[in-house]
């Protein structure tokens, strides 16, 4: 089990920069999605892909942080 505050103490002395060329990508665009967008964007990474299957919110997501989408749900855009 992992302490809290050690936790914190170790993200606060991490050199961020070292993901800022990384690709992230979110399955779904719920309230953790975009938090996890938030996140991302705070530790400058943007190059965010969101994977949804509600088309509206999904797009409404990227535009809000602009950042990618692919609509329709993972399992249809695998094939």
């Amino acid at each position: 089990m992992s302490n809290n505050i050690s936790d914190m103490m170790v993200l606060e002395n991490y050199d961020f920069s070292k993901l800022k060329n990384k690709k992230i990508a979110i399955i779904g665009s719920g309230f953790m999605a975009e938090n996890y967008v938030l996140a991302c964007k705070k530790m400058n990474i943007n190059n965010i892909l969101v994977i949804g299957n509600k088309e509206e919110k999904d797009k409404k997501i990227c535009k809000k942080y602009k950042i990618h989408g692919i609509f329709g749900g993972y399992e249809k855009n695998l094939k």
